[in-house]
């Protein structure tokens, strides 16, 4: 065995795809944002296409919002890790948190049936399509509530939500 551990060689082949990336002229922030999850995680064909599909949205109002909404759940899940969270449906009793916790539900098997296929665009456009029933949950939701069992159904819909568009890219990184 060369390594003691094979975190030097993952960060090498992290920091070398996204040069190359870069040279090819895609945006330093996005390419950060499709690299966030590990170049384990991500191919380097995925990242091209994954990128290709950011640059055709980058200018989209709408994830440009959910860009700023995702900087907003990563601050508020930071002590909840990442891809564990599961929805709570029974405390949520609020319709905005209802709509969120729908939303997700619903939609995140075609989101990732749409990674699966490498469409991204689709991806990132259902996401984004999620841009006002997000950003109306944190006008009306009061994620850190008194009562323990509503607080952690809140914390846990917003990790989910989290979750669901970093499985795909940290979007939180081009805005």
């Amino acid at each position: 065995m060369l390594f003691r551990s094979q975190a030097p060689l993952a960060t090498f082949m992290a920091d070398r795809l996204a040069y190359l990336l870069e040279q090819r002229g895609f945006d330093v922030r996005s390419v950060r944002a499709v690299m966030a999850a590990g170049v384990e995680q991500t191919s380097p064909l995925e990242a091209r296409l994954k990128l290709e599909a950011l640059a055709k949205m980058s200018g989209s109002p709408a994830l440009q919002s959910v860009g700023r909404l995702l900087k907003r759940a990563k601050n508020i899940t930071k002590d909840v890790p990442f891809f564990t969270a599961r929805i709570v449906v029974e405390p949520l009793k609020d319709p905005a948190e209802q709509a969120l916790a729908n939303a997700i539900e619903t939609q995140r098997p075609g989101i990732r049936d749409a990674v699966k296929r490498a469409d991204f665009m689709s991806a990132f456009t259902t996401i984004s399509s999620w841009q006002p029933t997000v950003e109306k949950f944190f006008d009306d939701v009061l994620v850190m509530a008194e009562d323990k069992a509503l607080r952690e159904a809140r914390v846990s819909l917003v990790a989910t939500l989290r979750d669901s568009i970093l499985e795909i890219a940290d979007i939180s990184e081009i805005v």
